[in-house]
């Protein structure tokens, strides 16, 4: 394939990976509803829907909070998921619903979606062997491995939970027992056990119906969350002052995002306000420690002032076998040898469907204390291998690829924030050559003399999240006041680079996806070489005036509409000699 003549759709991805868009059909979100809540049983022939209003951002900071994974074998957990998150939204709780098979464990327990505030349910069934059902077996794989290693501790400690299993009470000692192995290794970890686990019995004969059992058992969770609430209420007056004022210390822009005014711009780039960040020679360091703190947190490894690493989960899943990110799939690389860092946590954009911590902090330049890159790459790598040395031993991990890992080929500089604004990503770009590592960056279209200054890059991304003006502030939130003319000076600059190019197309239903000819005017503007189009994953409402929902999310028949309606209008331009080839990310990987 002659790259520079050929125009690839890589059709359709999600972003992080092969099903994920079918994940997204079961994931939703349950609000509170002002009914009373219904007391008939889960059907058996499909899963109870929830129809509720959407909370504002407001009454969702003050509601309990509530994740709700399951495993199923015959889709009866899920059912009893779906009347879990019914029960508790009618109780004003705000849920989410999972499948924990489509989670990577280690994301949902140390992740930002854990924590103190938030109870993680777990509804779960007993497949073969005693164990979770297939496809859930590596949470207790994982949970396993975290009991073993020296380094966990009590890594659960900030984490609240309570299980019910369902079973068959005709397996006598082994009913329901894959809850109780699941409950077992959360304590081990130090979580706390918010009720005692329930169960189900989901077999033949005379016994209380399932739906009593488990609407009565959350009934029991509700008075004991309604009872830690009052106590926790309950504390004295020095211990709400000094509540307040870590509160204030934590505030930042996002906390003035509804406010109206040319004002809030400049607060959003107020990125220090919370604690004071280090001074060195005039310049501050690009993060608190208050923010350094929440990303160590949610799985990041911080190097310096201003960078930072963090293990993929389809690394992990590489390693043990399984399958590969979709970069595998379409350009060949080898997941489990990847690395995935960024030389800069600030972005020039505030997107609404961003999935990373909207603390990070926010910039149109780059005035922090500077780490040089030759040390930048080295303690990138250093803390890469390091997480790859903690998953020896782990079950399913692979010896020849774990060696193989420990010698990192590619690098991805698209973890969060631009990296394009640090002032040495060039140097760091051929640091990373030097060592024989590809470069696949992303750049949010902001920068365009930054991206035409770069040096050869591997694969150069750029993100395209919208067709025009009014859509690109909607959606993307950035900083600068020409940010349209900047987008359009990105393609250009894109347009002349020598590396492989690439589109990144992030769908959000209702807000980008109808616009398919303004996108392929753009196309024909720049010429990538590939264009990747995914559906927008959903992280929560987010912030600001523009809440997203779960209607934003396409399905996967949307987003393959779409990129077909997208390579014919591109073909039908006028005068263009765009060869289009789509391709679907499960039929295997475009030569290169």
């Amino acid at each position: 394939m002659v790259l520079s003549k050929n125009l690839v759709l890589v059709g359709v991805t999600a972003g992080i990976g092969a099903g994920v868009l079918w994940w997204m059909q079961r994931r939703r979100v349950a609000a509170p509803v002002p009914v009373a809540t219904p007391t008939a049983a889960p059907s058996s022939s499909a899963p109870i829907s929830v129809s509720v209003d959407t909370p504002t951002g407001d009454e969702m900071k003050n509601m309990p909070r509530a994740i709700i994974y399951f495993a199923t074998n015959t889709q009866t957990a899920a059912q009893c998921a779906d009347r879990a998150a019914s029960v508790l939204a009618g109780g004003g709780w705000a849920v989410t619903v999972e499948d924990m098979c489509l989670v990577d464990p280690e994301d949902a327990l140390l992740g930002s979606s854990g924590g103190i505030d938030t109870l993680l349910l777990f509804i779960v069934a007993t497949g073969s062997n005693a164990s979770l059902p297939d496809g859930a077996r590596g949470w207790s794989d994982w949970l396993h491995f975290e009991a073993q290693s020296p380094r966990s501790g009590a890594c659960l400690a900030r984490t609240r939970f309570a299980v019910f299993g369902l079973g068959d009470s005709a397996y006598g000692a082994n009913f329901a027992v894959a809850a109780r192995s699941l409950e077992r290794q959360l304590l081990a970890l130090g979580a706390k056990r918010a009720v005692r686990k329930g169960t189900g019995n989901t077999g033949a004969g005379e016994h209380k119906p399932l739906d009593t059992l488990l609407v009565d058992w959350l009934a029991l969770l509700q008075q004991a969350e309604a009872a830690r609430r009052a106590a926790l209420s309950k504390r004295t007056a020095a211990e709400a002052r000094e509540e307040a004022r870590a509160l204030l210390a934590e505030s930042d822009s996002e906390d003035e995002e509804g406010s109206e005014g040319p004002s809030s711009d400049v607060e959003m780039e107020d990125i220090g306000a919370d604690s004071g960040p280090a001074e060195v020679d005039g310049l501050r360091e690009m993060l608190t420690d208050r923010v350094k703190a929440s990303l160590v947190k949610s799985g990041y490894k911080v190097i310096g002032s201003h960078s930072a690493v963090k293990l993929c989960r389809w690394t992990k899943a590489q390693l043990r076998g399984r399958g590969g990110c979709y970069k595998h799939t379409m350009y060949g690389i080898t997941s489990y040898r990847c690395m995935e860092m960024t030389p800069s946590m600030a972005c020039a954009n505030k997107c609404t469907f961003c999935w990373r911590d909207y603390r990070n902090p926010v910039a149109t330049e780059f005035n922090f204390v500077q780490d040089p890159p030759d040390w930048i790459v080295q303690e990138a790598i250093a803390r890469h291998t390091q997480m790859i040395r903690t998953l020896r031993g782990v079950p399913g991990v692979e010896p020849d690829r774990y060696q193989e890992a420990l010698q990192p080929r590619h690098c991805a500089l698209s973890l969060v924030g631009e990296p394009i604004i640090y002032p040495a990503i060039g140097k760091l770009l051929e640091e990373l050559h030097s060592r024989h590592i590809s470069s696949f960056l992303v750049s949010n279209a902001q920068f365009p003399d930054k991206m035409a200054a770069l040096p050869p890059v591997t694969q150069l991304y750029l993100s395209v999240d919208a067709a025009d003006r009014q859509s690109l502030k909607d959606i993307d939130r950035p900083l600068f006041p020409d940010f349209w003319e900047r987008f359009l000076a990105s393609i250009d600059a894109l347009r002349d680079r020598r590396d492989r190019t690439v589109f990144r197309l992030t769908l959000v239903k209702g807000w980008n996806s109808s616009t398919v000819h303004g996108y392929a005017s753009l196309v024909r503007r720049c010429r990538p070489d590939f264009i990747e189009v995914k559906g927008v994953t959903f992280a929560g409402p987010g912030t600001g005036a523009r809440q997203m929902t779960m209607a934003n999310v396409p399905f996967h028949e949307e987003v393959v509409q779409f990129c077909e309606a997208l390579a014919a209008s591109i073909a039908s331009g006028a005068g263009s000699d765009l060869e289009t080839e789509l391709h679907d990310e499960s039929l295997g990987a475009v030569p290169e």
